[in-house]
């Protein structure tokens, strides 16, 4: 599981980084464009359309990066619950349950069980490390 969760996390990563990379370009291939435009003549990049070419033809790069963020914060979510769902399967303590919702004498509360699973996920991967 260990292995699995960083290597999302090391692509998701890298995605991240090739979509900043193609912004960067973008920029930069628009602003070469737009200099040799400028020598001829023309005042702007024009799309095929005959559109301004730039973020009004579509997301910003804030946006892009949004959007991409939300997905990975969606995989990361789902990935999160398969992991807990296969500790529960394993009967690993603290992994079965249910927190306390309504204050019920005698059970944890939310935050306690997520104190003592990270503490067990600790536990297991001192003791399985390899």
């Amino acid at each position: 599981m260990i292995t699995n969760q960083r290597t999302n996390e090391l692509a998701w990563a890298s995605s991240r980084r090739a979509i900043v990379t193609k912004q960067a370009a973008r920029v930069n291939g628009k602003r070469e464009l737009d200099d040799v435009l400028r020598s001829v003549g023309a005042l702007q990049a024009v799309s095929a359309n005959g559109q301004a070419a730039g973020p009004e033809m579509g997301m910003t790069d804030e946006q892009e990066l949004a959007v991409f963020d939300r997905k990975v914060h969606r995989a990361a979510v789902q990935m999160e619950r398969e992991m807990v769902g296969e500790l529960a399967a394993l009967g690993v303590p603290f992994f079965g349950g249910e927190a306390d919702k309504e204050g019920q004498k005698g059970r944890l509360g939310k935050e306690e069980l997520r104190v003592l699973q990270k503490r067990m996920i600790q536990h297991l991967e001192d003791l399985y490390k390899d």
